[in-house]
């Protein structure tokens, strides 16, 4: 039902239209009345003060030549005149002007067409306004000639920027709002007063629906009698109760969709039909490498995605036909990821698009590394076993005919067989030790014994190929915290490689040193008690061999990958042994690292915990 209003309220909003009304009709008519009187004031005091100024130029005994005269006197004119002063001849030569030196008075133009200079030489005076040429402003002109002894009529001038009418005239405007402000204020108190003791129903309902807008929807106060105003009560009484429940039932899904958007891991874009952002969840922030932040709400979707290349992918993407096709791009970021968009698009009033972003970086790799390890894998096993049978072939036809080449072929055979075992080992050991099957057991070690029984194992192999074998170890180093089975294969493997690829006469050296390793920023970050270095020993298999290139190092320990795989499969390398190294060493909680040179011989590094802080270690990787 409709508010009616009170026959209180219907007369203070009659009177307050009339006193606008009245106030908006005088000051129409008493602001054009009150510019002109005041501008016609100026123009006469301009004209008092100019008859002054003519008096006073037309007694000075200056002679006309004398222009730095004539200006010294103008400008002191001018400054108690408040305004510019100017003598012009009755030609209309300029002969000074206090605001142009003389120096500079052949650049202005003469003024004999001027409209107050015309008027003061025929009718005795003269007055204008308009913009100066010399000044570049807006002025008021009043000019008066001047006759002086000996010589033609001149026409003083005295000009006042329109600025100064200006103010005067926005004063006086100034004052006429004020009164006009202070009669209405007046009247709006006295209407407001004589509403107030009408209307006390109607302020206990406007506070109740105050309280509504600030989210206050308990049950109004109830305004008694029958009248509209009470029930008009009763009815924003029963408002407030639905909005409650509304509101309540709003709020709860609201916080349920924030909990899962910030929840997903997947990215998730909400576009409008104009490609702006109107939702976005942090998950998407972080694979698009942006700062969180609710203000890229209703911003083009390119604050978002600064790159142009994939900006162009996804706004061809959004634009195809099929309304639910998938898209896979790469972010070029510095943490590059691969991201499978699904969109879906909306349709209906709030019609656009839903993005969700999908992080597959690492089921890629995996892909890629399924990929990579099944083929390299296949090589290696076609050809041991390709070895295997062509000796086989080889021996079922020649055995009968040639048994002294029997011997031979079964050596193939034996050999070849041998290397798919210790392949099939290493590719078990690998995977126990990824799938963590193989599980470290720390505990102290004395790293003087461990170094000792890795030569004791290999010292015949290496005698047998002409290779020195040394240990160069520091005293007094304190345990190592390892697994000593981890330790032992990892010496293994590393002193296997460097007999394998060392000629005769080479060196090998394994040392063990104490280091200090330095925590990491991302360790400290993760909450790490005390930022000093970590005691640690590092055990180093270092030969004088043929080295190895600079552009391999980096790609070493990954699997089957050979410097020269024509070398590696005729010493029986498995391309597995520094994968299985770095595995190994990982489990430990330590860290590995190669240093080659070519023609100067490799160094394999692992650097292993400490049980007991160390006397004077050096830096790790000194």
């Amino acid at each position: 039902m409709p508010l009616r209003l009170g026959i209180r309220s219907k007369l203070f909003l009659v009177s307050l239209g009339l006193i606008l009304l009245s106030l908006a009709v005088v000051y129409s008519y008493a602001r054009p009345i009150l510019d002109r009187s005041i501008t016609a004031r100026i123009r006469a005091d301009l004209q008092i003060r100019l008859e002054l100024i003519a008096l006073q130029v037309g007694s000075a005994p200056i002679p006309e030549s004398d222009r730095a005269g004539y200006y010294r006197l103008l400008g002191s004119l001018s400054q108690r005149a408040h305004g510019r002063v100017t003598l012009v001849k009755e030609d209309g030569t300029v002969i000074a002007d206090s605001e142009v030196p003389p120096e500079l008075l052949y650049k202005v133009e003469n003024h004999r067409s001027r409209p107050e200079i015309v008027d003061a030489l025929q009718l005795g005076i003269g007055t204008s306004t308009r913009d100066s040429a010399t000044l570049r402003r807006s002025m008021m002109y009043v000019a008066l000639p001047l006759q002086r002894p000996g010589s033609v009529r001149w026409v003083a001038r005295l000009a006042m920027p329109l600025l100064e009418v200006d103010r005067a005239v926005a004063g006086l405007h100034v004052a006429l709002s004020i009164g006009a402000l202070l009669g209405l204020l007046c009247a709006v108190f006295m209407s407001s007063v004589a509403a107030h003791l009408a209307a006390r129903n109607v302020r206990l309902l406007t506070r109740a629906a105050r309280k509504m807008v600030q989210g206050d929807l308990g049950a109004p106060a109830q305004p008694a009698g029958e009248d509209e105003i009470a029930l008009l009560g009763r009815d924003l009484t029963q408002l407030a109760q639905s909005l409650s429940v509304a509101l309540r039932n709003l709020l709860e899904e609201r916080d349920l969709l924030n909990s899962v958007l910030l929840g997903m891991r997947e990215g998730v874009l909400l576009l409008d039909s104009q490609l702006r952002i109107a939702l976005l969840n942090p998950a998407l922030c972080e694979m698009l490498d942006v700062v969180a932040s609710s203000s890229l709400t209703g911003h083009p979707i390119a604050e978002l995605v600064h790159d142009e290349k994939l900006l162009n992918q996804l706004q061809t993407y959004l634009t195809a036909a099929a309304a639910t096709q998938r898209l896979e791009i790469q972010t070029p970021f510095a943490k590059s990821r691969r991201l499978l968009v699904q969109q879906t698009q909306l349709l209906g009033p709030r019609a656009g698009w839903l993005l969700v972003f999908i992080d597959v970086t690492e089921l890629r790799r995996l892909e890629q590394l399924r990929r990579d390890f099944v083929a390299n894998a296949s090589h290696e096993l076609r050809t041991p076993v390709a070895a295997v049978r062509s000796a086989l072939e080889t021996l079922r036809l020649s055995a009968s005919q040639e048994p002294q080449s029997a011997e031979r072929f079964l050596d193939i055979i034996e050999r070849n067989a041998e290397r798919l075992h210790r392949l099939v080992d290493d590719l078990l050991d690998l995977s126990r030790i990824e799938s963590q099957q193989f599980r470290v057991e720390l505990a102290p070690q004395d790293v003087p014994e461990i170094l000792v029984h890795a030569l004791t194992l290999f010292e015949s192999r290496a005698h047998h190929k002409g290779i020195a074998l040394e240990i160069a170890a520091e005293e007094d180093l304190p345990p190592v915290n390892a697994d000593r089975r981890a330790v032992d294969q990892v010496l293994s493997n590393l002193i296997d490689n460097a007999i394998k690829y060392c000629p005769s006469g080479s060196r090998v050296q394994i040392h063990a040193r104490a280091v200090v390793v330095e925590k990491s920023a991302a360790e400290e970050a993760a909450g790490a008690q005390s930022a000093a270095p970590t005691p640690a020993i590092e055990i180093a298999v270092t030969d004088n061999g043929p080295g190895i290139a600079a552009e391999h190092l980096p790609r070493l320990f990954e699997r089957f990958y050979r410097v020269d795989a024509g070398r590696s499969r005729e010493v029986g390398g498995t391309g597995l042994g520094l994968a299985i190294v770095r595995s190994l060493v990982d489990a430990m909680g330590g860290s590995v690292a190669a240093v080659s040179q070519v023609g100067s011989g490799s160094s394999f590094r692992f650097v292993l915990p400490a049980v007991a802080p160390l006397a004077s270690p050096v830096r790790s990787g000194s």
